[in-house]
């Protein structure tokens, strides 16, 4: 009796239809489970903690039952949608990389060189003499040495109301052991309005270049030893690349040129 007055007391009292042996179910939250309920005479502090501990489980059973329901699509497109945000932080992050790169790279293009036409008329030197107002197309030098003397000649011959001479070197330059190279001697010829021609070959292989090339030369310098101009070899092949109006000039010991007689081309 004592118990059922502090039962009162707590719980308060019920009215008659509790207290029936009829146990009424209550639903979770979301679940189609019940969890019974005792009368209230038949209530006690054990049983109601009881209570108290299945509903929270039912409570959370149906909670996690709703989060296990959520639709599949839903669930894919989370990831998915979370992957391509990150994607695209990560592509656009990658262009503004490459795009300061590509930037940073850039290739400093100097400008072009404007090409400037060079007039060119001729200058009274120490071959002016040699030369006189001869018409000039065809130079054939053997021993082109640094190259001074080549500029000095084209300065005395090349006028740009003619046309660019050709000055033709036999020798083997660099590949003797000669200080001028093939590519400096290049420089040095159009540097002075000349066509730069040149046989890489020793002399007698050389002329016999020219006479199947080039042909005949209009001014011919003898810079060779008297050894070699005494060879029959070289001698024909000389007749073989000067006609009857070429010009032969010679270095003596002392360094003065002199002109020799000219010699018919051989036949």
């Amino acid at each position: 009796m004592a118990l059922a007055k502090l039962w009162n007391a707590v719980f308060g009292k019920r009215p008659a239809a509790d207290l029936a042996p009829v146990a009424k179910p209550i639903a979770g939250p979301g679940s189609g489970s019940a969890a019974p309920v005792l009368p209230t005479s038949q209530r006690t502090p054990t049983s109601v903690a009881a209570a108290a501990r299945v509903t929270t489980t039912v409570i959370k059973a149906a909670t996690a039952i709703k989060a296990v329901e959520k639709p599949a699509s839903l669930q894919a497109t989370a990831p998915v949608i979370a992957a391509t945000v990150k994607l695209s932080k990560t592509k656009t992050k990658a262009k503004a990389r490459q795009l300061k790169t590509s930037v940073t790279e850039l290739p400093v293009v100097a400008p072009e060189p404007v090409s400037v036409l060079r007039m060119f008329k001729r200058k009274n030197n120490a071959w002016t003499k040699l030369v006189g107002s001869r018409t000039i197309n065809v130079v054939l030098d053997m021993n082109v040495q640094d190259g001074s003397r080549a500029i000095e000649l084209l300065e005395a011959i090349v006028d740009s109301n003619l046309p660019a001479p050709k000055y033709v070197a036999i020798g083997m330059f660099e590949l003797a052991g000669e200080k001028l190279t093939v590519r400096q001697f290049h420089q040095k010829v159009r540097s002075a309005g000349g066509l730069p021609v040149v046989i890489p070959m020793p002399l007698v292989e050389g002329l016999r270049r020219l006479s199947q090339t080039v042909g005949t030369a209009d001014l011919i310098l003898l810079d060779i030893t008297e050894q070699e101009l005494a060879d029959p070899t070289v001698s024909r092949l000389l007749q073989r690349v000067a006609s009857k109006d070429s010009l032969l000039l010679r270095r003596d010991e002392k360094n003065r040129w002199h002109a020799i007689a000219s010699q018919s081309r051989a036949a």
